[in-house]
């Protein structure tokens, strides 16, 4: 199967759609007074690693009101829909999320932790591995995943790598195609289980800034989505669409209507910014919302903590690549924040030195602050 997240707007014939979709989700609404707090522990991170969830300043009562509403994000896509309804969740049998792969689901998972945690009725474990791949040496997915399935019994999964597989591509080694389509397809059946049906949401791999990665990834996320399409039970989430920038490629910074233009990559050219991992995860979560209708189920009263498998650091960094090319002289230090606290309201939070930062209808002063790396950013993922 496959799924297309593209840019608000987009699909005006989902109009009608929408507005079910709105009603459907209020109740999340309650959840954003969970997710102020909770948002602002999540574990922050450098440019030269995998991306944090986004933290919200706090509101000020009787601020002025100086931006325009964020747009509505289009409800997630047709692909979910055609999967059966999932049972209904609460507290004591929440859904079960598995979250893995290498450092852009490290830097996106805990942005699904967040939603899962503050719906009250999603269980969410974070098990992701720098450096890793299926064709990279830094994990044995196959095998990790066995072990990972086993203790965590999920019925629903996220899985992203490839970034780092895009070598095989670029070497011009001309065999590398069956071989690791096999790879991706033993994968795909392990995570889905057969009988078992786990829903396996597989993100494919965003834009990269240099000729060979781009290279690669284009053609890794070809078999990822020949493959989903072969499999009911695999959705494949086409994260380069998503990222692309207006002339198709690579792009620091995306438009997103409502919010304006907003950086979504780190200097290195790999990684994304916290905002960009927000944009990721909150299009991910919205379609295990629709999957499984969190939103109707919903006890934010009652938050379940997500977990954080350890790990997932070890032997990331001890070398940089020298393909990395320093930070991108192009993009400020500026940092945009994407607080997509509920299902129909996304807002946005710009840092910077003395900056003004505008969260909804709030204006707050923020200190000052920079997001210039102190070292190298790398392109390990």
């Amino acid at each position: 199967m496959v799924d297309e997240i593209l840019p608000p707007t987009r699909r005006d014939r989902l109009a009608h759609g929408r507005r079910s979709w709105r009603r459907r989700l209020l109740i999340v609404v309650a959840v954003m007074a969970f997710l102020a707090g909770a948002i602002g522990a999540a574990f922050a991170l450098a440019d030269d690693g995998p991306s944090a969830a986004p933290v919200s300043s706090t509101r000020e009562s009787g601020a002025t009101v100086t931006s325009e509403p964020a747009a509505q994000i289009e409800p997630a896509s047709d692909e979910v829909s055609e999967l059966p309804k999932g049972r209904p969740l609460n507290h004591d049998d929440p859904l079960r999320l598995w979250i893995g792969g290498d450092s852009l689901a490290g830097g996106m998972g805990p942005v699904i932790g967040e939603y899962a945690e503050a719906s009250g009725v999603v269980r969410a474990v974070i098990d992701y591995k720098i450096s890793s791949g299926l064709a990279s040496s830094a994990r044995d997915w196959p095998e990790h995943a066995e072990g990972a399935l086993d203790e965590h019994d999920p019925e629903a999964i996220v899985f992203m790598v490839g970034t780092n597989d895009a070598s095989i591509v670029s070497n011009d080694r001309a065999d590398w195609e069956p071989d690791y389509r096999l790879k991706v397809a033993a994968m795909m059946d392990e995570l889905s289980g057969g009988e078992e049906h786990r829903t396996v949401f597989w993100i494919g791999a965003p834009p990269m800034n240099t000729d060979w990665r781009e290279e690669g990834v284009v053609e890794i996320n070809r078999v990822f989505e020949e493959e989903a399409l072969l499999r009911p039970d695999v959705v494949f989430v086409d994260a380069y669409k998503m990222f692309e920038g207006p002339e198709g490629g690579y792009s620091a910074s995306i438009d997103i209507p409502g919010t304006g233009e907003v950086r979504v990559r780190n200097g290195d050219g790999v990684h994304f910014t916290p905002a960009g991992a927000q944009w990721l995860g909150y299009n991910i979560w919205r379609l295990i919302d629709q999957r499984w209708e969190v939103g109707v189920y919903a006890q934010p009263d009652l938050p379940i903590d997500y977990e954080t498998e350890p790990g997932g650091n070890d032997g990331c960094c001890d070398d940089t690549p020298d393909d990395t090319g320093g930070p991108d002289p192009t993009v400020d230090t500026t940092t945009t924040t994407i607080s997509c606290e509920s299902a129909i309201d996304c807002t946005t939070t710009t840092t910077a030195t003395g900056a003004t930062t505008t969260i909804g209808e709030t204006t707050t002063t923020s200190p000052p602050t920079t997001t210039t790396p102190t070292t190298t950013p790398t392109t390990t993922t």
